[in-house]
């Protein structure tokens, strides 16, 4: 329920304050959503970004030693790079829609090896 509310907000506040474009531009993009746990969890990220339009995250997390990413299910409207602790998503000049891709990160939290599934859903517009 809090992560729904959070979105809500989020939502609510990127258009509704001024000097917030209703549209992604270049230089900006949205993505939120919950921390994974590397306990065999899968978690799910939203993104908004434009057409044409990249978007970078980190995918580092407090008490995280990251061994591992790899991308496990590629999007179909743009394309992954993943670099170094992060992952660069770029959606292609003439995609408008929902895309979406899975990364596998591995690593260990508070010295606990373990494993989660980030699978970012994107609205590209």
């Amino acid at each position: 329920m809090l992560s729904f509310l959070l979105r809500v907000f989020v939502g609510v506040l990127f258009f509704t304050l001024p000097g917030f474009a209703q549209e992604p531009s270049a230089t900006q993009c949205l993505l939120w959503g919950p921390a994974y746990q590397l306990a065999a969890d899968t978690v799910e990220w939203s993104m908004l970004v434009g057409s044409g339009q990249s978007c970078v995250r980190g995918l580092r997390s407090a008490f995280v030693t990251l061994d591992t990413i790899k991308l496990v299910t590629p999007p179909k409207g743009g394309q992954v790079v993943l670099e170094g602790p992060a992952f660069v998503y770029k959606a292609d000049p003439d995609f408008h829609g929902e895309d979406s891709f899975a990364v596998l990160v591995s690593g260990k939290q508070n010295r606990v090896a373990g494993s989660s599934t980030i699978r970012v859903l994107v609205s590209v517009k």
